[in-house]
């Protein structure tokens, strides 16, 4: 697994060494499209860095359980010697009566349906052997809501590096879950509370480019102007605020953003 991950990893790097070439060769012919890509294959060798840390861990984690875990030992006698079966005993032991026929049983009617409840197994799967059923998709749910709320109850705890780190294994664990986007949000959030304006915009832009149909991508927008405010770039503050407004005009953080850009036009 971990030489699988290492070979994954070196994808993204050669792929982002093919694209700065293609960036130095090409001019500034389509700069904006390389520069995107770039921005994008830098995001995905720290995702599988993080991905690997992650792997490591767990690698341990079960290394050092199957240490402490007892091997089992066959029993052993007061001399020490293993116990072995006495076949003779064994062989001497009187075999079981042959069993009678079962009466006959006349074939149900063609237009009798069994009841599900009663119908025996071979009814049901035709003959075949039925297939392991996979866990119910709210079990699975249910573990990832355990998990991300624990990693916000550090955030509301106001232990923001612990919360980032919980959020960030979140969105490895469960890459595809609903709460995806989520996480990477409050990650940026964090970051804007810690007041760390620069890896709070890194975190909302994130969002942005993994989850663009995402629900937080109004709130991503917004907390992106917000930060740029901060950063003294009013420019693109401006661009992000008129974002939100055009593009999510029914959402709260329009209103937000509507107030935003009524306060700079005032300055």
């Amino acid at each position: 697994m971990m030489k699988h991950l290492l070979g994954l990893m070196t994808m993204p790097v050669a792929m982002l060494v093919f694209s700065v070439g293609l960036f130095s060769c090409g001019g500034k012919k389509n700069v904006p499209d390389i520069q995107k890509q770039v921005q994008q294959l830098q995001i995905q060798l720290g995702d599988l860095q993080k991905q690997l840390q992650v792997s490591t861990k767990q690698l341990e984690e079960l290394k050092a359980s199957a240490a402490k875990e007892p091997i089992d030992k066959p029993m052993e006698d007061q001399t020490g010697q293993v116990k072995e079966l006495d076949l003779a005993t064994a062989s001497a032991a009187p075999t079981p009566a042959a069993a009678e026929p079962a009466p006959h049983v006349a074939a149900p009617s063609p237009t009798s349906t069994p009841h599900p409840a009663t119908s025996p197994a071979g009814d049901r799967y035709e003959g075949r052997q039925p297939t392991r059923m996979a866990k119910p998709a709210s079990i699975n749910m249910a573990g990832q809501e355990k998990f991300y709320n624990e990693a916000f109850i550090l955030y509301e705890k106001k232990e923001y590096p612990q919360a980032i780190a919980r959020f960030e294994e979140f969105i490895l664990r469960f890459p595809t879950s609903a709460l995806a986007d989520n996480a990477q949000y409050w990650i940026g959030e964090c970051n804007l509370d810690m007041n760390r304006p620069a890896d709070a915009l890194d975190a909302f832009q994130k969002l942005m480019i993994r989850y663009p149909s995402g629900n937080k991508m109004p709130d991503a927008y917004l907390k992106s102007g917000i930060t740029y405010v901060r950063l003294h770039d009013l420019p693109k503050a401006a661009a992000a605020f008129k974002k939100v407004v055009e593009s999510y005009p029914e959402s709260e953080a329009a209103l937000v953003a509507k107030d935003q850009l009524a306060r700079m036009e005032e300055k």
